[in-house]
Protein backbone atom coordinates (compact mmCIF):
# COMPACT_ATOMS: atom_id res chain seq x y z
CA UNK A 1 0.00 0.00 0.00
CA UNK A 2 1.28 3.48 -0.86
CA UNK A 3 1.63 5.73 2.22
CA UNK A 4 -0.49 8.88 2.16
CA UNK A 5 2.64 11.06 2.22
CA UNK A 6 3.81 9.48 -1.06
CA UNK A 7 0.39 10.06 -2.64
CA UNK A 8 0.59 13.78 -1.86
CA UNK A 9 4.07 13.91 -3.44
CA UNK A 10 2.58 12.39 -6.61
CA UNK A 11 -0.25 14.93 -6.62
CA UNK A 12 -2.82 12.30 -5.61
CA UNK A 13 -5.11 12.06 -2.61
CA UNK A 14 -6.01 8.93 -0.70
CA UNK A 15 -9.32 7.31 -1.53
CA UNK A 16 -11.79 7.23 1.37
CA UNK A 17 -13.12 3.77 2.10
CA UNK A 18 -15.44 4.74 4.94
CA UNK A 19 -18.11 7.19 3.82
CA UNK A 20 -19.72 7.16 7.28
CA UNK A 21 -16.51 8.50 8.81
CA UNK A 22 -16.48 11.41 6.35
CA UNK A 23 -20.14 12.20 7.03
CA UNK A 24 -19.57 12.17 10.80
CA UNK A 25 -16.83 14.78 10.50
CA UNK A 26 -19.12 17.03 8.48
CA UNK A 27 -17.09 16.89 5.27
CA UNK A 28 -18.87 16.89 1.96
CA UNK A 29 -18.57 13.40 0.50
CA UNK A 30 -17.19 13.69 -3.01
CA UNK A 31 -16.57 10.82 -5.39
CA UNK A 32 -12.97 9.68 -5.60
CA UNK A 33 -10.99 11.37 -8.35
CA UNK A 34 -8.33 8.67 -8.27
CA UNK A 35 -8.21 4.89 -8.14
CA UNK A 36 -5.35 2.59 -7.21
CA UNK A 37 -4.82 -0.87 -8.64
CA UNK A 38 -2.25 -3.14 -6.96
CA UNK A 39 -0.97 -6.26 -8.73
CA UNK A 40 0.89 -8.75 -6.52
CA UNK A 41 1.45 -12.49 -6.26
CA UNK A 42 -0.47 -14.55 -3.71
CA UNK A 43 -0.72 -18.33 -3.52
CA UNK A 44 0.74 -18.79 -6.99
CA UNK A 45 -1.72 -16.41 -8.69
CA UNK A 46 -1.42 -12.75 -9.63
CA UNK A 47 -4.08 -10.83 -7.71
CA UNK A 48 -5.45 -7.44 -8.73
CA UNK A 49 -6.85 -5.20 -6.01
CA UNK A 50 -8.86 -2.09 -6.75
CA UNK A 51 -8.80 0.39 -3.83
CA UNK A 52 -8.02 -2.48 -1.40
CA UNK A 53 -10.82 -4.73 -2.72
CA UNK A 54 -10.31 -7.90 -4.77
CA UNK A 55 -10.78 -7.32 -8.51
CA UNK A 56 -9.61 -10.70 -9.85
CA UNK A 57 -6.85 -13.30 -10.07
CA UNK A 58 -4.79 -14.26 -13.10
CA UNK A 59 -2.38 -17.07 -13.98
CA UNK A 60 0.24 -14.75 -15.48
CA UNK A 61 1.64 -11.39 -14.50
CA UNK A 62 1.13 -10.01 -18.02
CA UNK A 63 -2.59 -10.81 -17.95
CA UNK A 64 -3.03 -9.17 -14.54
CA UNK A 65 -1.17 -6.01 -15.58
CA UNK A 66 -3.05 -5.85 -18.88
CA UNK A 67 -6.40 -6.09 -17.00
CA UNK A 68 -5.47 -3.45 -14.39
CA UNK A 69 -4.06 -1.04 -16.98
CA UNK A 70 -7.11 -1.48 -19.21
CA UNK A 71 -9.45 -0.68 -16.32
CA UNK A 72 -7.35 2.33 -15.27
CA UNK A 73 -7.26 3.61 -18.87
CA UNK A 74 -11.05 3.40 -19.18
CA UNK A 75 -11.54 5.22 -15.88
CA UNK A 76 -9.10 7.92 -16.98
CA UNK A 77 -11.21 8.54 -20.08
CA UNK A 78 -14.15 9.16 -17.72
CA UNK A 79 -12.15 11.70 -15.65
CA UNK A 80 -10.68 9.56 -12.85
CA UNK A 81 -6.90 9.31 -12.43
CA UNK A 82 -5.76 5.67 -12.37
CA UNK A 83 -2.55 4.37 -10.80
CA UNK A 84 -1.41 0.76 -11.27
CA UNK A 85 1.29 -0.49 -8.89
CA UNK A 86 2.92 -3.80 -9.82
CA UNK A 87 4.72 -5.59 -6.99
CA UNK A 88 6.93 -8.16 -8.68
CA UNK A 89 10.67 -8.68 -9.12
CA UNK A 90 10.77 -5.35 -10.93
CA UNK A 91 8.56 -2.78 -9.20
CA UNK A 92 6.42 -0.89 -11.70
CA UNK A 93 4.01 2.01 -11.53
CA UNK A 94 1.71 2.99 -14.38
CA UNK A 95 -0.26 6.23 -14.28
CA UNK A 96 -3.27 7.04 -16.47
CA UNK A 97 -4.34 10.67 -16.39
CA UNK A 98 -7.67 12.07 -17.56
CA UNK A 99 -7.77 14.25 -20.68
CA UNK A 100 -7.19 17.97 -20.21
CA UNK A 101 -10.89 18.86 -20.47
CA UNK A 102 -12.04 16.34 -17.84
CA UNK A 103 -11.92 18.84 -14.98
CA UNK A 104 -13.37 22.31 -14.86
CA UNK A 105 -10.58 24.79 -14.29
CA UNK A 106 -11.00 27.17 -11.36
CA UNK A 107 -11.84 30.74 -12.38
CA UNK A 108 -8.85 32.93 -13.02
CA UNK A 109 -8.29 35.63 -10.41
CA UNK A 110 -9.06 39.15 -11.53
CA UNK A 111 -6.05 41.37 -11.18
CA UNK A 112 -6.17 45.09 -10.74
CA UNK A 113 -3.18 47.25 -11.64
CA UNK A 114 -2.31 49.71 -8.93
CA UNK A 115 -0.15 52.72 -9.70
CA UNK A 116 3.53 52.02 -9.23
CA UNK A 117 6.86 53.79 -9.24
CA UNK A 118 6.87 54.13 -13.05
CA UNK A 119 4.01 56.68 -13.15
Amino acid sequence: MIPASDLWMLGLRPVRNDEDDAAAVGDVVRPARSTKFVVDQRLGRWRVQLNDEDAGAFASLDDAVRFACGQAREQAKAGTLGVVVVQSEVQEMHCFTPPAGAYVAPPEPKLRVVGGAGR
